[in-house]
């Protein structure tokens, strides 16, 4: 279980900014797509994190400093922040 946990933080962290990577760079119309579409598996991977962590701790325990970072990088808070400091990370604005 804990092996497919780690696989799981590590995937969805690469899917979610890839998706917001697509959206920086994608037309105005999709954009929107590929934004709601990385806020809504950030949104559901930090519910299966919370609902793994209910049922079995012991495997979100173990993989502590994994979780954390995972949370820190990928959470819906983490994505609006991204979004709203854009400009002063890049340069310019994110359209959406």
């Amino acid at each position: 279980m804990q092996v497919i946990y780690k696989n799981l933080l590590l995937v969805a962290t690469i899917i979610i900014w890839s998706l917001m990577t697509a959206a920086k760079f994608a037309k105005y119309d999709n954009n929107y797509g590929y934004a709601i579409f990385a806020l809504l598996a950030s949104i559901f991977m930090t519910f299966s994190v919370v609902i793994i962590w209910l049922v079995n701790r012991q495997t979100v325990k173990s993989s502590m400093a994994l979780t954390i970072l995972f949370l820190i990088t990928s959470s819906p808070i983490s994505l609006f922040l991204f979004v709203y400091f854009y400009e002063d990370f890049v340069g310019r604005y994110f359209q959406l």
